[in-house]
């Protein structure tokens, strides 16, 4: 995909490596990636960075991106999560050539649970303000990693 053709994706495993270093021993985090039409938790939440960056380091650039399909469907996900803070990261190039849903759908879908987006983006070319792009960026992995912090302790 793109982010593997631009090397993005190794800064976007790197940015996850960092944040999971600066978490909280008990803090837990899950890692979600999506390609064509999947959207799939790879870890169930937990403390355990040993499991996260397994995980993580399996994850290959591949395939097609529903991005909004995938904005839409995370907050559900990590709804199970009440009680604790939560956050998810978003880690995108911003190529969205795949999706069912249009942007407005996704975005109203996402705010249907409590839980903020944070993103990072990952670009190896400049895009037009109505987000077109060059045609040999079209296929993307994407990684979202939905953090959760106990109540008492600070946001990530």
């Amino acid at each position: 995909g793109s982010m593997r053709m631009s090397g993005s994706i190794d800064s976007a495993k790197e940015v996850v490596r960092y944040f999971l270093s600066r978490m909280k021993a008990q803090d837990e985090a899950c890692l979600i990636a999506f390609a064509d039409k999947q959207v799939a938790m790879l870890t169930d939440f937990t403390a355990d960075r040993g499991e996260t960056l397994k995980y993580l380091n399996a994850v290959k650039a591949y395939g097609q991106t529903a991005l909004n399909d995938a904005v839409a469907a995370t907050p559900e996900l990590v709804r199970s999560k009440e009680r604790a803070r939560r956050a998810i990261v978003l880690l995108t190039d911003g190529v969205d050539n795949f999706s069912a849903l249009p942007l407005e759908q996704a975005m109203l879908a996402a705010r249907t649970v409590d839980v903020p987006f944070y993103t990072i983006g990952f670009a190896s070319y400049s895009r037009d303000v109505d987000g077109r792009h060059p045609p040999e960026t079209e296929a993307v992995t994407t990684l979202a990693v939905p953090v959760h912090t106990p109540a008492c302790t600070a946001t990530v």
